[in-house]
């Protein structure tokens, strides 16, 4: 095996076993932090969890190449769950910072569903839903999140992302 695919391995088996993937992290103490403009939890911990191996087969059928960096992102994002959501519509950037201290101006608030964290506000147009009436937090987001909490959908926004943006919407 190559160095490379050693340590590519090696972070993906540290991110798994840390359990560093922003789906499946709670707030210390296990608390839930609620967005306070929509009064919900701002990350709805996901119940169905996909193997690496049903991951990779999504990523490989919805024509993705490279099913290994789609299942590492995958699981970083969703911890491997297909239905987390993570939704900070109407948060201040001070809000954002409190709940994620790393958090910085390149991100705006989110409305992210799916094993790939999917962007509904950033990506509305492609899922033909209209993003800047979801922008608004009370507007009901449940349409989006039906359609991007099933897998093979979210498979296929991923592939549809990478085609026009290549990796760039995850840190490149």
């Amino acid at each position: 095996m190559h160095d490379r695919n050693k340590l590519f391995f090696l972070g993906l088996a540290v991110l798994v076993l840390s359990g560093s993937a922003r789906g499946s992290v709670r707030p210390k103490g296990g608390a839930v932090s609620l967005n306070p403009r929509t009064g919900k939890p701002i990350v709805t911990p996901g119940t169905k969890k996909l193997s690496s191996a049903e991951i990779r087969a999504l990523a490989v059928g919805s024509g993705v190449a490279n099913a290994d960096k789609a299942l590492a992102i995958a699981i970083r994002e969703s911890g491997g769950y297909a239905d987390v959501v993570v939704d900070t519509r109407g948060m201040s950037l001070a809000e954002l910072q409190a709940y994620w201290p790393d958090h910085t101006k390149k991100y705006g608030p989110e409305l992210s569903v799916g094993l790939w964290q999917i962007n509904v506000l950033a990506n509305g147009a492609l899922l033909g839903l209209d993003a800047e009436a979801l922008k608004d937090p009370a507007a009901d987001p449940s349409e989006a999140i039906a359609k991007l909490a099933d897998p093979a959908a979210n498979a296929a926004t991923l592939a549809a992302l990478v085609k026009a943006h290549g990796w760039a919407p995850w840190g490149g």
